[in-house]
Parts: structure tokens; C-alpha cells; sequence
């Protein structure tokens, strides 16, 4: 397996260099060599070893601080290195392992020991190479499948609904779970979608593309969306395994009768702020998760929408943002922060909103998928 594989050799004396050479040599390595620990380092920069065997004690530059010096070069960082010593103290081995040795070997050597050594490196550093290929290439694929999948997003609206419209959506790794949609049912009708799927990562963000689809598919402006989030429902009943589901909103907004007709599946009820009341409201909390239940039936509601009327649509990323004191941002400080900053922009609202969910988890990475929809009527 290690027949090709490359040693450095750095070792002062020049026996133990002829003895290391013609052992590696017999083994099938090519070898490389140098007398001191600047020479070793300036070898290793220019050849990239596969394995270094390197003694402790040198004039110049010591074992120690030409392993630091291998070990601070970004593309050396991998490569195995085994210090060989005379030295037996427990204090000079703990060193060896301190400045990043994978291994250490007593003089004089026991050439058995030396060659199993050797090769049980080079497999592991083969192994870990292969792993780390292996994961860039997963990291370009979900690079690429979050590129695609923000490219599904809406930006707006249509433009025939002429409501002012801000979205948001951050995933919690590469791709999210979360989507949400805008269909344009045509005669100034809108379908809103906002979905979260359970659990992270690819298989959510495959479920969410399915959803988007079933969506698009079952969406009319004759069709209520009680209609359509059950025609999604029993699809995702007939197709999702091991306990899957996805929480939903979906309502139609026809800007001609200025009316919101909604229905949830157990998705976090949006806030809506009444312009002349000046006050907001949360609406029903609805049914079972979508892909929960094969025959449930969803409730439909009906609202009137009129000028300056704004509704904030979110996934529980949003109200579940966990502190560094392993508090939940929560729906009573989402609504406090809606409220502060209600006659504003629906971009400034937005932005504010997430600025105090950043500021709350003190800037830490999110542990969920966040979503946020703000419409003004």
C-alpha cells in the first residue's frame, strides 16, 4: 500500500540517517534526508513527505522546534511525524506529543517496531487524505444545493399584487428545511406558503422541494387553502418514513376584495398588526402537522386586510433563538420587537427584527433554520 509513499528523514547523525535510508529503502520507500532541523524543514516545504522521521536532539534547531515549524505550514499540517529519541523521561515524550507528533520511537531501534510503525501512519494519513477528499466534495455539493435552493426563493410578490413584501431566510447549515413561496394565482390572488420540515440538513431540504412542488401543484385561486394543505398532507402521508413531518402556513391574499383566507398545520401562528387598532393579534394555532395524519382536515379562517396592515410570518427558528444563558428568544420578545418598530419600512422591520435575535444569542451560530415573511397591505 505505502510502496511509493515518500520518507524525510531528518536526523544529525549520519549513521543512524544510513541506517533509517537503507530500512526504508528495504521496505519499498523512497527516502529523503537532512542533518539538521533547517534543512528538514525546507524538505519537507518543497518535497511533502508522506511520513517524517525526525531525531530530538540536533544542533541548531531541535526536534521540538522543527516539528512546531513543519506544523504551523498549513499543507504539512497532516503529515504524520515520529520523533526517534534516546531520551525515556516521561516529561521529553508528553513534549513530543505537545508540539504535534503523531508517534515516538526508543533508540537504538527495533526495526520490526520501526516498520510497523511507519505504515500504520501512512495508512491512517491515506485514510484521513481520503476523508477529507471525500468531504470537500460533500462540501462543493451542498454548496452547490444552497446556491440552487436560495435560487427557488421569491424575491417579492408578483408584481400584480403591488404589496409591499420582505423575506428572509438563513439556514442553520447549508440547506435548510425551512422554505417558503409565493403563488400567483392570477386576477390579483397570491398563494403564501411558509413550511418547516422537521430535522436539518439534506433529507429536510429534500422533503422542503417536494413541498414546494405539491404546493405549486395544488394552489388555485378557487381552491381553499384548508383544500390544499390537506391535498399536501395526504401526499406526504403516502411518501414520508421514520416519523418525518413539516409544519405549514398557507393563505390566499386577494388584493381585489382586500381579504386573507389561511389555514396552519401546526406551524407557529403569525402576528398581524390592525393599523387602526394599532395593536397586534396572533391568529389561530390550526391543525396537526402536515404528514402526520392521512384523513385530517384542516380549518379555514378568513380575515379582512386593508392600507398598513402588516403581517409577520415566521418558522420557530425565529421564537426558539437560544441565548448563551440557554434562553429561547421567544414569541412574547418577536411580538415586543414587531411592535417597537411597526411604522417602519417592511425591510427596516426585518432587519431590526433579526438584529434583536442576533444581539439575544450574542452573535453564536443558530441551531435551527430561521424564516421570516413581513407583508405590508
Amino acid at each position: 500500500m505505502g510502496k511509493k509513499s515518500k520518507i524525510l528523514i531528518i536526523d544529525d547523525e549520519p549513521v543512524i540517517r544510513r541506517y533509517l535510508k537503507d530500512c526504508m529503502i528495504d521496505a519499498g520507500y523512497n527516502t529523503i534526508e537532512a542533518e539538521d532541523g533547517f534543512k528538514g524543514y525546507d524538505l519537507a516545504v518543497r518535497e511533502m513527505p508522506d511520513l517524517i522521521l525526525l531525531d530530538i536532539n540536533m544542533p541548531g534547531r531541535d526536534g521540538y522546534e522543527t516539528c512546531k515549524a513543519i506544523k504551523e505550514v498549513e499543507s504539512l499540517r497532516n503529515i504524520p511525524i515520529i520523533f526517534s529519541t534516546s531520551i525515556c523521561e516521561s516529561s521529553s515524550i508528553v513534549e513530543c506529543f505537545r508540539v504535534g507528533a503523531s508517534d515516538y520511537l526508543m533508540k537504538p531501534f527495533e526495526l520490526v517496531e520501526l516498520l510497523a510503525r511507519v505504515e500504520t501512519h501512512i495508512k491512517l494519513k491515506t485514510q484521513q487524505e481520503e476523508v477529507i477528499r471525500k468531504n470537500e466534495i460533500i462540501a462543493r455539493e451542498l454548496e452547490m444545493a444552497s446556491l440552487f435552493q436560495q435560487s427557488l426563493l421569491p424575491n417579492q410578490f408578483p408584481v400584480s399584487c403591488k404589496t409591499g413584501c420582505v423575506a428572509r431566510l438563513i439556514p442553520a447549515i447549508q440547506v435548510a428545511g425551512d422554505f417558503y413561496d409565493f403563488i400567483d394565482l392570477g386576477d390579483g390572488s397570491v398563494g403564501i406558503v411558509i413550511a418547516d420540515v422537521s430535522g436539518h440538513g439534506v433529507c429536510a431540504a429534500m422533503i422542503a422541494a417536494m413541498l414546494k412542488i405539491d404546493f405549486l401543484a395544488f394552489s388555485t385561486a378557487d381552491r381553499m387553502p384548508a383544500d390544499v394543505l390537506g391535498m399536501v398532507n395526504m401526499h406526504l402521508c403516502k411518501i414520508l418514513k421514520d416519523g418525518a413531518f413539516s409544519t405549514a402556513f398557507y393563505g390566499i391574499l386577494n388584493t381585489k376584495e382586500r381579504t386573507l383566507s389561511y389555514s396552519i398545520a401546526g406551524h407557529p401562528p403569525p402576528l398581524f398588526y390592525r393599523d387602526k387598532g394599532e395593536n397586534i393579534s396572533t391568529f389561530f394555532h390550526g391543525g396537526l402537522p402536515l404528514g402526520v395524519l392521512q384523513e385530517f382536515r384542516y380549518e379555514n379562517r378568513e380575515i379582512p386586510v386593508h392600507h398598513l396592515d402588516r403581517l409577520l410570518l415566521y418558522t420557530d427558528g425565529v421564537t426558539e433563538a437560544v441565548s448563551e444563558k440557554k434562553e429561547i428568544f421567544s414569541e412574547e420578545r418577536l411580538m415586543e420587537s414587531f411592535f417597537r418598530n411597526i411604522h417602519r419600512p417592511v425591510e427596516e422591520i426585518d432587519r431590526a427584527i433579526y438584529d434583536d435575535i442576533t444581539a439575544f444569542t450574542g452573535g453564536n451560530p443558530i441551531e435551527d433554520d430561521l424564516t421570516m415573511i413581513i407583508i405590508e397591505f
